[in-house]
C-alpha cells in the first residue's frame, strides 16, 4: 500500500509532463505583421480553437492574424 501511495503523484506528475505531447495537435496562431511578410506560427498549440480565438483577440499587432487546425 505505501508502495502505490509513493508511485501516483510519479505517474501523475509524469502524464502532466507527456500529455502536451501526446495532444501535439491542435491549432495553431499566425501571425501576419505586413502584406509582403509571411506568416509567423505561434510555437504552442492550443487544444481548442476557442482558446486560439481568445489568444487572437489579445494580440494587438498590426497586421493580420489567423487560427488553423493542424493537419496530419
Amino acid at each position: 500500500m505505501i508502495i502505490i501511495k509513493g508511485i501516483t503523484p510519479l505517474v501523475f506528475a509524469f502524464l502532466l509532463i507527456t500529455s502536451s505531447q501526446l495532444s501535439a495537435k491542435g491549432y495553431y496562431l499566425y501571425v501576419k505583421p505586413c502584406i509582403d511578410c509571411g506568416w509567423f506560427q505561434y510555437l504552442q498549440p492550443f487544444r481548442l480553437r476557442e482558446q486560439c480565438e481568445t489568444a487572437r483577440s489579445g494580440i494587438f499587432v498590426r497586421g493580420m492574424t489567423k487560427c488553423l487546425k493542424e493537419e496530419d
